[in-house]
């Protein structure tokens, strides 16, 4: 369930792919979908979208003591957005670190550069 969470939204996968759909068929209407086939499209579309790596973040939110943390973690996040002093990700607490690395570790940025 996270996984399509993170990949799709909160709407789900249904309502993405009738996003989809409605998109098609504006490009058929106006006739910028003449060098694409209908499914050449749609193939594009959900090989993008299996590309997008939502397992990463899925894995690691799915773990029991990541989500009893969870509020505690947000709270601290947002305690450092507002503060004065800015810490700098190397100088963050570890439970801090390991959602800074998940998210350098979905965008596909080398951790040890950050942390």
């Amino acid at each position: 369930m996270l996984t399509d969470g993170f990949r799709y939204g909160e709407t789900g996968p249904e309502k993405t792919e009738e996003i989809v759909e409605m998109s098609m068929r504006l490009l058929n209407v106006s006739g910028k979908a003449n060098m694409l086939s209908r499914g050449d499209l749609r193939n594009e579309f959900h090989r993008q979208l299996s590309d997008y790596p939502a397992e990463i973040l899925a894995e690691h939110f799915a773990k029991p003591e990541t989500l009893k943390g969870l509020f505690d973690l947000a709270r601290s996040f947002e305690g450092q957005a507002y503060a004065s002093n800015l810490l700098l990700p190397n100088q963050c607490p570890s439970e801090q670190k390991a959602v800074i690395a998940v998210l350098c570790d979905f965008y596909g940025v080398d951790r040890k550069n950050i942390i």
